[in-house]
């Protein structure tokens, strides 16, 4: 029997922030359809990496990843493995579902027995059909792949997902040893059906600190920019004249029509 690979990196896009011009990198913000308002972010990373770089700063943002018309992740110059906190947003606008009280045995044996998150076809497919009538109405297109599962009641360390469930995490801010051993997992985010970053708490507190799975940066990390190459105008007319031949006006973002008008 056939099995299905799931590819979290899927629709994912590098800009390079270091090797570039505004003007190349506009462009190529177009062809992947970044909102305006990702836009705006795209360009205070830009000027603010050019400017600690001119200025000899050893740390600056060197690449975005964008997934669909939202960018959520950084790595900066100096720890090109690491994700750069300030870029990590937007996750929390994910609303947490519980699993289905049918499927409750099924992830139990999973994580506990199995020590993975490894779901089987049915639980999955009812996972995606609760986080469906959970967030109809999802404000931005990359949250459509991501699946954020409510896990505070199993009471599973970060001890135990590092040492018995061998996965490796980076965190998005750099964390004392004392909150780290008191660590707990509250939630789990599936990116395409595979867990990419996890959310845990320390005791009752409501602050939530994300981990990365490293594997994960790791596979963003191999993604080449987009804006290696230069595109220009006139390229850039051609993509989204091609887009409405395949897909239609109605699916232009509201900065590709405006690029339009201003022709």
């Amino acid at each position: 029997m056939q099995t299905t690979t799931f590819n979290p990196t899927q629709n994912i896009t590098c800009f390079d922030l270091e090797n570039t011009t505004w003007e190349n990198l506009f462009h190529h913000a177009l062809h992947t359809g970044l909102c305006s308002m990702q836009i705006e972010l795209l360009k205070d990373q830009f000027e603010n990496s050019q400017m600690k770089k001119n200025a000899l700063e050893e740390v600056f943002i060197k690449r975005v990843y964008a997934d669909g018309d939202c960018i959520f992740l950084g790595t900066t110059i100096n720890h090109p493995s690491e994700v750069a906190p300030f870029i990590d947003f937007h996750l929390d606008m994910i609303q947490p579902i519980n699993y289905p009280p049918t499927f409750e045995k099924d992830i139990l044996e999973t994580i506990t027995i199995q020590s993975s998150f490894n779901f089987n076809e049915a639980t999955f497919n009812a996972l995606e059909k609760e986080n469906k009538n959970c967030n109809p109405r999802l404000f931005f297109d990359f949250q459509q792949d991501f699946i954020n599962l409510d896990l505070s009641q199993l009471s599973i360390s970060l001890f135990d997902m590092e040492h018995k469930m061998n996965i490796a995490l980076s965190f998005c801010d750099e964390l004392k040893p004392t909150i780290i051993n008191s660590l707990e997992l509250h939630q789990l985010y599936f990116k395409n059906r595979v867990p990419v970053a996890f959310g845990f708490k320390q005791n009752k507190s409501s602050k939530l600190y994300i981990a990365w799975s490293t594997v994960f940066i790791q596979s963003i990390l191999d993604i080449p920019p987009i804006n290696a190459n230069c595109i220009d105008k006139e390229a850039t007319l051609n993509i989204i004249l091609d887009k409405i031949n395949t897909n239609g006006i109605a699916h232009l973002t509201d900065v590709q029509k405006e690029f339009l008008n201003a022709l």
